[in-house]
């Protein structure tokens, strides 16, 4: 009988974000961020990740599952890439950072952002947003 932990791999679809640019795990793949890395000779650091589970996206990075800056960039700059990727609707919701819970339960999301609709909509805004920061 499969442990919590491997029926969330398995019910959920990762993803990472190197250098700008996302890498969808395979659907098949239930393992974690860290085994997924081995497993394509790299090592996990600090890199924007999440996964998507019921119609929900999570983004965050470390060990901590924190939510900031960076992964603010990395978001603005994936979703679009995400949204085709994993072929997402517009009700879609997007979660910034996680608060770690039980290993195998459904973390919940640290901010909504909102949904995809939204999000794709004001991306432009975010945009601009971003480069006066930088």
């Amino acid at each position: 009988m499969p442990t919590a932990e491997e029926r969330f791999h398995k019910q959920r679809r990762m993803f990472i974000i190197f250098h700008g640019h996302p890498f969808i795990a395979p659907a098949e793949l239930t393992i974690s961020h860290k085994e997924w890395m081995e497993q394509e000779d790299r090592e996990l650091g600090d890199e924007t990740r999440g996964y998507l589970l019921h119609n929900e996206l999570f983004f965050y990075r470390g060990e901590d599952f924190r939510a900031d800056y960076q992964v603010l960039k990395d978001l603005v700059t994936a979703l679009p890439h995400l949204a085709i990727g994993f072929d997402l609707n517009r009700a879609t919701l997007v979660w910034f950072g996680v608060v770690p819970g039980r290993k195998g339960s459904q973390w919940k999301g640290k901010a909504l952002l909102g949904n995809l609709g939204e999000l794709i909509t004001d991306q432009e805004i975010l945009l601009s947003a971003i480069r006066g920061k930088t």
